[in-house]
């Protein structure tokens, strides 16, 4: 799986933190 990034730093951070928590699955957290 590849980890998304966005224009957003934060955003990108909890899309990290929330792949690594699934392990699997990429989500993206609202801020």
């Amino acid at each position: 799986h590849r980890i998304i990034t966005t224009g957003d730093c934060r955003e990108g951070h909890n899309t990290v933190i929330s792949e690594m928590k699934i392990g699997a699955i990429p989500v993206k957290i609202s801020p």
